[in-house]
C-alpha cells in the first residue's frame, strides 16, 4: 500500500481544501516530512488519515469519547459553516487479486445542528464502486485492521508505554491475534460450544429444558449487565482521561502563570525573615563594637598623639624628679665645701657650674602637662587598646561580608517574589487544579468500585455457567437416543480438542517468530552489544520478558527512557515486520522526549527503514536542522504547516523550517 495523496477540506483548524501529495520518489527515499510547531494541526494530520479510512472506528486523538456524529459535527472548521460541511480524502494504491489498484476513499459530512450526516463513496480505478463502498469496513479490514493500525500508524511521544509489561502484553495480544487470525479460531471454537450446547439440549426433556432455558435466560441477562458494567467503566474511564488531559493542561498554564513561584511564596518569604534576622543580628553586634572603643579608630592620629604626649609627660616628670635630687645635692656638697672652708674661687666655680647644670635641666622639664594619665590609663593604652582595635577590625570586616552577602540574597528573594503573581491571578488556577484533582479521585474510586462490582458478576456467571453445565451434564441421558446427536457431539468435542491445539501450534510459532524480530530491531536501533539478549513471549497470556547477557530477567525500569522508547519502537517495529503487510508507517511526534544519542538512533536506522513509506510529523526541536540534515538522502517530499492568524487556518507549504 503507498499513499499518493490526501485532501482536506474544513476539517479541524485546516479551512478550505488542501491537496497534499504524499508519494515517495523511490524505496531509498521512502522519507515523507511534515513540520509544525505545537498547534499547527500535525496530530490532526493524522486523524485525518485515519479517520478517512476508518470512520467511526477511527481513534482519533481529540475524540474523548465523544458519539461519532457529535464528533464530526465538533470537527468541521468553525468558520466554516455547518451545512457546508467537511470532507477528507485519501488516494492509495494497493494489491488487491494480484493487481494494483488505485482506491479513493472520499468521506464528507454536513451538519444541521444537532446531527451529522455522512455521505462515504469509494473509487476504484476512477469509477465509482458500490459494492466496495457499501461494504469498506470489510475492505479497510483486509487491508489493515483498525485493532492493528496502532502498529502503523502512531504516536512517537506515547509509544513508551509499550514497553511497560502489561501495556506490551494487551499490544501483543491484540496484535497477534488480528495479525494470525486468531480471532477467527476462537469464533470458530465459540461457535462449536454452541452447537455442542445446542445438541445436548435436544436430549433434554420439556421440564429439564424448561429450567435450563431459565438459566441460560440468567446467563444471558447476566451477560447484558457486564456489558453494561463494561460501558459505565469506558465511560468513567473516558472521563477520567479527559480529566488528566484537563489536569495537564492546567499545570501547563499554572506553571506560565507563575504558579511555581507562587507555591513557594511562603518559603521565599520565610528565607527572606531568616535574612533579615540575620542582618539585624549582625548589625546589633556592630553597634555592641561602635559603643565600645571602636569610634576612637576615627581618630588614630589623635590617639597616637596622646600616646607621644603620655611618653613626653612621662619622660618630663622623671626629669623633674631627676632635677629635685640633683638639686638637693649640689645643695649639700656646697655646704659641705663651705664646711670644709674651700677658697672662694673653689666655691664660686663650683656655685656657677651648679647654676648652669640646673638651668640645663630646667629646659628638660619645661614641657606643658595635661595628660597626666594613670598607670592603669596607660596600660590599656599601650597594651590592650591595640588588641582589642585589631580585633573589633576584623570582626567588623566578617560582620560586613556577612551584611552584604545577606542583601544580595535579600534583593534575589524580593525579585523572586514580585516576579510571582499576586493571589488573586493564580488562585482561580489552584482551585480547578485542586476541583480537577478531586474529580480525578472521585473516578478512581469509581472505577475501582466497578471493576469490584465486575469481578463479582464474572464470577456469579463462571459459577452460573458451571452449574448450567452440571445440569446439562446431568440431564443428558448416558445412551444417546439418537444416534445423530450422539455423534455430532463426539465430532463437536474432537473439533474444538483440534481446534485448541491448532491455536496453540499456531501461536507458539509465530510468537518465537515475532520475539526474534523484536529482539532484531532493538539491536539495530540501540547499537549496544548483548544490552538484551534474548526476548520471551508467552504463547499462553502474551507476557513479555527480556533477559540480558548474564540470562537473568531485566525489567524494563532497569532500561534508561530512551533505552525504553526504542525498545517500544522495537515492538512495534517487529509487529509490522511480522504481520508482512506492506503498509506506510506514520509517525506523530517521531523524536519525543529522547535524548540526543537515541534521538540519532532513530533518525539514521529506523526511519529510512520502517516501511516503503514513511510519514513524520515534526515540530523545529524534534527533527532540527542536525537531524534534517542526517535524514534528509531519505527524504523525498517536505512539507512545513504553517498557521495563518488572519485566515484563522493552517495552510501547507512545500519546503520545511529552514
Amino acid at each position: 500500500m503507498i499513499i499518493d495523496e490526501i485532501v482536506i477540506h474544513n476539517f479541524g483548524i485546516y479551512r478550505g481544501r488542501h491537496s497534499i501529495v504524499l508519494t515517495p520518489f523511490s524505496k531509498k527515499r521512502p522519507v515523507i516530512l511534515f513540520g509544525g510547531l505545537n498547534g499547527a494541526g500535525k496530530t490532526t494530520l493524522l486523524d485525518a488519515l485515519q479517520l478517512a479510512l476508518y470512520g467511526k472506528l477511527a481513534s482519533c486523538s481529540n475524540r474523548n469519547g465523544q458519539a461519532y456524529e457529535e464528533f464530526l459535527s465538533s470537527s468541521i472548521h468553525r468558520m466554516a459553516n455547518p451545512k457546508d460541511g467537511a470532507a477528507l480524502e485519501i488516494l492509495f494504491r494497493h494489491n488487491f487479486n494480484g493487481r494494483e489498484q488505485a482506491i479513493r476513499v472520499h468521506r464528507s459530512w454536513s451538519s444541521d445542528g444537532k446531527k451529522a450526516r455522512e455521505h462515504l463513496e469509494v473509487l476504484r480505478d476512477g469509477t465509482l464502486d458500490s459494492v466496495m463502498t457499501d461494504s469498506w469496513d470489510e475492505y479497510v479490514h483486509e487491508i489493515i485492521p483498525a485493532t492493528v493500525a496502532n502498529l502503523f500508524f502512531f504516536d512517537g511521544e506515547k509509544i513508551e508505554t509499550f514497553a511497560d509489561l502489561e501495556n506490551s502484553k494487551k499490544l501483543l495480544s491484540t496484535a497477534i491475534h488480528s495479525l494470525l487470525g486468531l480471532d477467527i479460531i476462537d469464533q470458530l471454537k465459540r461457535d462449536l460450544k454452541v452447537f455442542e450446547k445446542r445438541k445436548q439440549k435436544e436430549e433434554l426433556s420439556t421440564l429439564d429444558r424448561a429450567g435450563l432455558d431459565g438459566l441460560e435466560s440468567e446467563l444471558h441477562q447476566m451477560g447484558i449487565d457486564i456489558a453494561d458494567i463494561a460501558l459505565s467503566r469506558a465511560d468513567k474511564q473516558n472521563k477520567l482521561d479527559r480529566k488528566y488531559k484537563e489536569l495537564s493542561d492546567i499545570e501547563d498554564l499554572f506553571q506560565r502563570s507563575g504558579g511555581s513561584l507562587f507555591e513557594n511564596r511562603k518559603k521565599i518569604e520565610l528565607e527572606r525573615l531568616t535574612y533579615d534576622e540575620r542582618v539585624k543580628s549582625d548589625e546589633i553586634q556592630l553597634r555592641e563594637i561602635a559603643s565600645g572603643s571602636f569610634p576612637l579608630l576615627l581618630v588614630s592620629d589623635l590617639v597616637n598623639d596622646i600616646v607621644k604626649q603620655d611618653c613626653i609627660e612621662k619622660e618630663s616628670a622623671k626629669n623633674i624628679l631627676l632635677k629635685n635630687l640633683l638639686d638637693e645635692r649640689d645643695k649639700a656638697i656646697y655646704e659641705v665645701l663651705v664646711k670644709a672652708k674651700a677658697s672662694r674661687n673653689v666655691l664660686k666655680t663650683i656655685d656657677s657650674f651648679f647654676t648652669r647644670d640646673s638651668k640645663r635641666r630646667d629646659g628638660m622639664c619645661c614641657y606643658d602637662n595635661y595628660l597626666n594619665l594613670s598607670d592603669e590609663s596607660r596600660y590599656y593604652l599601650l597594651n590592650i587598646f591595640n588588641d582589642e582595635m585589631l580585633s573589633n577590625i576584623s570582626k567588623s570586616k566578617k560582620l560586613l561580608f556577612n551584611i552584604a552577602e545577606a542583601q544580595i540574597e535579600i534583593d534575589n528573594l524580593d525579585r523572586k517574589l514580585e516576579s510571582s503573581p499576586p493571589e488573586e491571578a493564580i488562585i482561580g488556577i489552584i482551585t480547578k487544579r485542586e476541583k480537577t484533582k478531586h474529580d480525578i479521585s472521585n473516578l478512581l474510586l469509581s472505577i475501582d468500585q466497578i471493576d469490584k462490582d465486575m469481578d463479582i458478576l464474572k464470577n456469579k456467571r463462571i459459577k452460573l455457567k458451571d452449574r448450567i453445565a452440571a445440569n446439562i451434564k446431568k440431564c443428558v441421558s448416558e445412551d444417546f437416543k439418537n444416534e445423530d446427536v450422539k455423534r455430532a457431539l463426539i465430532h463437536a468435542k474432537k473439533a474444538m480438542k483440534t481446534v485448541d491445539i491448532f491455536r496453540g501450534k499456531v501461536v507458539e510459532k509465530h510468537v518465537a517468530r515475532i520475539s526474534e524480530l523484536i529482539l532484531e530491531s532493538f539491536t539495530q536501533l540501540i547499537r549496544k552489544e548483548h544490552l538484551i539478549d534474548k526476548i520471551d513471549i508467552s504463547p499462553d497470556d502474551f507476557s513479555f520478558r527480556i533477559f540480558g547477557r548474564d540470562g537473568e530477567i531485566i525489567q524494563p525500569k532497569r532500561l534508561s527512557a530512551g533505552e525504553r522508547q526504542l525498545l517500544a519502537a522495537s515492538i512495534l517495529w517487529g509487529l509490522a515486520r511480522a504481520s508482512g503487510r506492506i503498509l506506510p508507517a506514520i509517525i506523530d511526534t517521531p523524536l519525543g522526549r529522547l535524548d540526543s544519542e537515541h534521538r540519532t538512533h532513530l533518525v539514521n536506522h529506523y526511519y529510512p527503514n520502517a516501511s516503503h513509506q514513511v510519514i513524520l510529523l515534526s515540530t523545529d526541536e524534534e527533527i532540527n536542522a542536525k537531524y534534517f540534515k542526517m535524514i534528509k538522502p531519505y527524504i523525498s517530499r517536505s512539507y512545513v504547516l504553517e498557521y495563518e492568524e488572519g485566515l484563522d487556518s493552517t495552510e501547507v507549504k512545500k519546503g520545511y523550517f529552514w
